[in-house]
């Protein structure tokens, strides 16, 4: 009989001490939330705001010293992005023909109304290959200035394209930023009286000279650079406040994780990772910040688990991974 009550005991104090065991590692554990790391592409952007206006009457400009060959327009035409304008023959290309007929010079002013002009055309055109320009916008055509055979300075403008049914918006951006900028970036808009949705643009213009701006701190030196709305959109207006986000460049495969896993000490920012059901202290080395966290430059790779709500744990603490309730 004794003998079944000492073993009676024994079990019952080894029930006690797995019960008692399993207690003291539950009150050493914390619930916590976890994010898994993955590589991503991030685009690095410039921010400005705006207000939305219709696009105004833009010019074609000559961007070389030419010679007309054909005008393909006429005032009143409605014309497509990508339509031909005109094509030319560069003079800077052809100094020999230049030098064969000195009396060029004094008959480009009147060139199209010149025989010697038509003859010294004809002769332009066995050394030359005839360059055509397209439109870089749809809309109508005004103010053509020019006409076959004439002869077009370097700048000068040669017609217009109304653009009466597109939008742009004129921002400014700040010295400090403007040497990212060019003309034909992407750009996000959002719009203050239009929530949670995002229209694209382009950067189709930059101001060759700096401005005074009023700014939050004062006054501050800003470019004016043009955005246009890619798509014509029916239920935006004149007027509207624009946020635009210029996308100046992407980083390719990095790690960007958000702010509240971060936390940070006198030997540096560091992160707990989750290994066999441990939180492991990491340190990490950061670079650029973003709107929805930082880029992670070290002591994380790809496919590994992060805490995210790291105050409640310490380094090598049992941890219990709660998944998080995504509906709405």
């Amino acid at each position: 009989m004794k003998k079944y009550f000492y073993l009676l005991f024994i079990t019952i104090i080894i029930i006690s001490l797995i019960i008692m065991s399993g207690f003291i590692i539950n009150k050493d554990s914390s619930d916590v939330y976890t994010l898994k790391i993955t590589y991503r592409d991030i685009d690095n952007t410039v921010s400005a705001q705006g207000r939305l206006q219709y696009s105004t009457d833009k010019p074609v400009i000559a961007k070389n010293e030419c010679i007309i060959d054909k005008v393909l327009v006429n005032d009143g035409d409605y014309i497509n992005k990508g339509d031909p304008v005109y094509s030319y023959y560069k003079t800077d290309k052809y100094k020999n023909v230049i030098a064969e007929y000195p009396e060029i010079k004094n008959i480009y002013a009147n060139i199209s109304h010149s025989d010697t002009a038509n003859n010294t055309i004809k002769k332009l055109k066995e050394y030359a290959v005839s360059e055509t320009v397209y439109a870089d916008k749809s809309g109508n055509v005004s103010g053509v200035n020019i006409s076959d055979g004439d002869f077009v300075e370097k700048g000068s403008e040669i017609l217009r394209i109304s653009e009466k049914e597109s939008f742009e918006i004129s921002v400014n951006i700040n010295e400090t930023s403007i040497e990212k900028i060019e003309t034909g970036q992407r750009a996000e808009i959002t719009f203050t009286a239009l929530k949670d949705k995002v229209y694209n643009g382009t950067v189709t213009s930059v101001a060759n000279e700096a401005k005074q701006t009023s700014g939050l701190t004062g006054k501050e030196t800003s470019v004016e650079v043009i955005i246009t709305l890619d798509d014509i959109v029916d239920n935006v207006r004149p007027g509207y406040t624009a946020n635009c986000s210029i996308i100046t460049s992407t980083d390719k495969n990095v790690i960007i994780i958000p702010y509240e896993c971060i936390r940070s000490d006198d030997s540096g920012e560091y992160v707990y990772k989750i290994n066999k059901s441990k939180a492991v202290k990491t340190y990490i080395k950061t670079g650029t910040e973003y709107k929805d966290g930082v880029l992670v430059k070290s002591g994380i790779k790809s496919g590994e688990v992060l805490i995210k709500n790291c105050d409640s744990v310490h380094n090598g603490q049992n941890v219990i991974i709660k998944k998080e309730n995504t509906d709405d």
